[in-house]
């Protein structure tokens, strides 16, 4: 992985890596050694009874008053920052939210403190759908989260006008957070925000799934044109 990160960086890329809250259930089972942290396993950082600490159920949840869990925050840190040298986590299954009655504020908090201490810019991503009313416990911890499920409508098409317009009404409670309304530094400081993503992807990231309310225009004779006029008049 670490010679993936030097080709990529060496292209002018980026490395993006994907993480679920808690700790691995195989390290957990197989009492695994913290790094740098003697006497520390993934067992003892494991809060009891085990229980999942996310939706999809592949990893238990940290014993907070343990001091193997900080200790187990700040190796998983180390290993994403400075040994795979990534520049963007994707951190999945986060709730408040995502079909998921747990509470993973403080591992996002505790991690993205983590990150920083190494001193380098890591890109964090929260999905698939936090709930706007756990907002502020999130909010100063990502660059970036997720408002809703998949825009997809599971059904003969790929998407559907009614799916998409949905989201535009979940991420209306998330207006208050953009950057235009004082947002939070991490993730509206430029210097270390949008400024580690290429110039296509930060256009990206300002497309209308993003930003509610900006619908990109077509030409007025277009198919897709066209298309919306007529579901227009159907009232979609």
């Amino acid at each position: 992985m670490r010679r993936l990160a030097d080709t990529l960086h060496s292209r002018g890329q980026k490395l993006g890596l994907y993480l679920n809250p808690g700790l691995p259930k195989a390290a957990v089972r197989a009492a695994s050694p913290v790094l740098d942290s003697p006497g520390c396993t993934a067992a003892a950082a494991a809060a009891r009874p085990l229980r999942p600490a996310n939706r999809f159920g592949n990893a238990f949840a940290l014993n907070w008053s343990s001091p193997c869990a900080a200790a187990y925050v700040r190796s998983v840190a180390h290993q994403f920052s400075a040994e795979l040298r990534a520049d963007l986590l994707k951190l999945d299954a986060v709730s408040p939210g995502s079909e998921w009655h747990g509470d993973n504020a403080r591992f996002v908090a505790a991690l993205s403190r983590a990150l920083e201490a190494t001193g380098r810019t890591v890109w964090v991503s929260l999905s698939w759908s936090i709930d706007p009313a756990s907002a502020a416990a999130f909010v100063p911890f990502a660059n970036s989260w997720r408002t809703s499920d998949d825009v997809e409508c599971y059904c003969d098409v790929l998407e559907s006008w009614p799916a998409v317009r949905r989201r535009f009404a979940q991420a209306r409670p998330w207006l208050r957070y953009s950057c235009e309304a004082g947002g939070s530094d991490r993730a509206c400081d430029g210097s270390r925000g949008l400024r580690i993503l290429a110039r296509r992807s930060r256009r990206r990231l300002s497309d209308p799934w993003t930003r509610p309310g900006h619908v990109p225009s077509r030409p007025a004779g277009s198919r897709l044109a066209r298309r919306g006029q007529r579901r227009a008049g159907r009232g979609e």
